[in-house]
């Protein structure tokens, strides 16, 4: 009987093979770590341009409708001189620690103690905040966003008031009875009874038109009655950075968040997290100080010292640049270009002229993060520009 041949791996092909097994996996390994970190890097740096696509957008409209349905004047006694604003007691925009309280002596905008004024649409303190940043702070009658304030109507003088007030169609998008509303004649004077600045959709006929001159009155929704007692003719939002305790671990030290903090009842504020990882915000404002219909050069950094009157008459642009984070910490990255790189800079173009931003271009971020940080991190500067349209 033939014996059959057996044939095997000796034991260095087996070595042999497993070592180049080995490498082709340590490899792979590689290849596929480095597939990871590139999509949570890009991963994140979606997150953070999608973040700025909506939260700004916020801000954006914000801009857009500063100064919409704010009163102009206001006459409380009836004697036909409308500047009684210091009249209105139950006025007030004294609000939070931290927060610019308009009007509050103990604020970086103070006025002598019980004085009060007729509304700025909007105003700006320059470099008071984190990290030298803008503080921006919003007026309209819709800066709070809810049912009641996204809604307005008219409010018409008999005979011309049989349908008192006008209503929309279809049903289900008018004001409730509960709801405060205010209400302004044509020249933007607040029609108030008393002090009493507000009143209720189901009241609002008492303040109907009765001066044969005057046809109609404009009603702007304030706030539902949830939110509470009105303490001011519009709602506010405050724009700024603040860094909280459970900031995303993604974002560099020395980064916050910016916030969006709408004011109405009670003096509280309702904060609203836009966007991530933000090191800094500048405001600047394109003005025509003198109305002769030709805009000033350079831009303004602050409003303050400006009557509501003269931010009405003389803001044409409204300018917002935000330095923020992209993405997370990538240790393969270097920002520095090789340490010749420190910071961001924008310029600011109208017509001919042009300038840096200051604010922006001065903000070294090696020194406020240091050199081993900074540079493993890829920044942006957001910009939003708006013509204010409902000023005047």
């Amino acid at each position: 009987m033939n014996k059959r041949g057996e044939s095997g791996f000796t034991l260095i092909e087996l070595l042999v093979t497993m070592a180049v097994f080995v490498l082709v996996m340590v490899a792979a390994a590689n290849v596929l770590t480095g597939m990871i970190t590139q999509f949570k890097q890009q991963s994140k740096i979606a997150e953070s341009n999608i973040e700025g696509i909506v939260g700004l957008e916020v801000l954006r409209q914000d801009l857009a409708h500063t100064g919409y349905g704010l009163p102009w004047s206001v006459d409380v006694d009836g004697d036909g001189v409308a500047n009684d604003w210091s009249q209105l007691t139950t006025y007030s925009e004294a609000a939070g620690a931290g927060a610019f309280n308009d009007g509050d002596p103990a604020s970086p905008l103070p006025l002598p103690a019980g004085v009060r004024r007729a509304p700025r649409a909007v105003f700006s303190d320059d470099d008071t905040g984190m990290n030298g940043s803008d503080f921006l702070v919003i007026k309209s009658v819709n800066a709070q966003r809810t049912n009641a304030s996204e809604q307005w109507t008219i409010l018409k003088r008999a005979p011309f008031g049989a349908d008192n007030p006008w209503t929309w169609t279809p049903a289900g998008q008018n004001l409730t009875g509960t709801d405060r509303v205010i209400v302004l004649n044509v020249n933007r004077r607040l029609m108030v009874n008393g002090t009493a600045f507000y009143t209720t959709y189901d009241n609002v006929t008492s303040r109907a038109p009765t001066d044969p001159t005057e046809t109609y009155r404009l009603v702007y929704g304030l706030a539902p009655e949830a939110v509470g007692t009105p303490i001011m003719p519009f709602n506010r939002a405050d724009y700024y950075i603040s860094r909280p305790a459970d900031i995303s671990p993604r974002c560099a030290p020395f980064t916050g968040v910016l916030y969006k903090a709408t004011l109405q009842a009670n003096g509280n504020f309702t904060e609203l997290p836009l966007l991530d990882c933000v090191v800094n915000m500048q405001v600047t404002f394109l003005v025509d100080a003198d109305g002769n219909g030709v805009i000033d050069w350079p831009p303004v950094d602050t409003l303050v010292g400006l009557t509501a009157e003269q931010i009405r008459d003389r803001v044409r642009e409204i300018r917002v640049y935000i330095l923020a984070q992209e993405g997370q910490k990538d240790q393969t990255y270097d920002f520095s270009e090789g340490g010749t790189r420190e910071y961001l800079s924008v310029t600011e173009t109208y017509g001919a002229d042009s300038r840096d931003v200051q604010g922006i271009s001065n903000l070294n971020l090696k020194t406020l993060l240091g050199n081993a940080e900074y540079k493993y991190y890829k920044w942006k500067i957001y910009k939003i520009v708006v013509t204010p349209n409902n000023l005047r």
